[in-house]
């Protein structure tokens, strides 16, 4: 799979994404803390970001040996199998973004009831840390390269949070951040399947042509049989 292959561009517009929402939604959280509890536990959201990140890296870590496909399928079919695991993953994570607001509206402003906030506000960072585990873990050996997308993502989230909040509002860029997730995934999804579609109808193609046109040895070996 060289670095310039349609699914490796799959991949970092994914990592790209996943990473751009990811500090989004950690920095909104905090906006959200500070108003819905006091603004002494706004520092929860680092905390929770780690926690849900961590735990999805895990589950795929212990579950990679399953992940593999076997060695008997082509190419795209394995670079199919991993997108679609990994747009899987981005897309429960974009539609958990509004299933949180919803959720946290209902759940008592009450310290007591804090432990409430942090499951249910680590369960989107579950999905992402899935999602990017998945990304890695698909072409590791171009880890730097993803890496880097990785990073540009979460500057560019620092870089236009504050316009985002100062004209959406926490609740409001969070709905946005999660059209925004889930629309590139499911368009990446397409352009995967779409390609993998194509590949074997040329390749069914090039097999009906050379049964069709047999190579000159093949024709004088038929003849001496």
């Amino acid at each position: 799979m060289a670095s310039t292959s349609p699914f490796f561009i799959f991949l970092l517009v994914i990592l790209f994404t996943l990473s751009l929402s990811i500090i989004l939604f950690e920095l909104a959280l905090t906006r959200i803390f500070s108003i819905v509890l006091w603004y002494d536990y706004a520092f929860m959201a680092i905390s929770i970001a780690f926690f849900g990140l961590g735990i999805g890296s895990f589950v795929i870590h212990i579950q990679k040996n399953n992940l593999k496909t076997p060695k008997n399928k082509s190419t795209i079919e394995t670079e199919f199998a991993f997108s679609f695991r990994i747009v899987r993953y981005a897309i429960a994570y974009g539609i958990s973004l509004p299933v949180f607001i919803f959720l946290i509206g209902y759940i008592p402003s009450d310290t007591s009831y804090i432990y409430l906030f942090y499951l249910v506000s680590s369960v989107p960072f579950f999905f992402a840390g899935a999602g990017m585990a998945l990304v890695f873990l698909a072409m590791s050996q171009k880890i730097s390269k993803l890496y880097f997308a990785d990073l540009i993502g979460a500057a560019l989230a620092t870089i236009i949070l504050d316009p985002m909040m100062q004209s959406f509002g926490a609740g409001s860029a969070l709905l946005l951040i999660s059209a925004v997730v889930v629309g590139v995934s499911t368009c990446s999804y397409y352009f995967m399947r779409r390609r993998k579609i194509t590949t074997l109808q040329r390749g069914q193609e090039r097999q009906r042509t050379l049964y069709s046109n047999p190579q000159p040895n093949a024709e004088i070996d038929r003849r001496h049989t």
